[in-house]
């Protein structure tokens, strides 16, 4: 990855020449959270849906949860660098 921003004391700069590029790649980090977002809150309905089949043995029970885990762990680690 290009990093397009660097720290100078205790703030960050961008070389004016790319400040377009920069803003792009901002908002594929803006639309990657947000479909992480999206995903959990999917990932939780269809789950409730499958407990409520009684369906939790299934590969795609546990698919969903795997999933759903991993993308909690990504969330995580983004809150902890104060992506929220």
């Amino acid at each position: 990855m290009h990093r397009f921003t660097h720290k100078q004391d205790s703030l960050y700069h961008l070389e004016s020449d790319e400040v377009q590029a920069a803003i792009e790649q901002l908002a594929r980090y803006e639309n990657f959270h947000e479909q992480l977002l999206q995903d959990q809150i999917d990932a939780e309905r269809e789950l409730a849906e499958l407990r409520g089949q009684n369906k939790q043995k299934t590969v795609k029970f546990r698919e969903l949860l795997t999933n759903r885990m991993i993308e909690s762990n990504i969330l995580a680690m983004l809150k902890r660098h104060g992506i929220q």
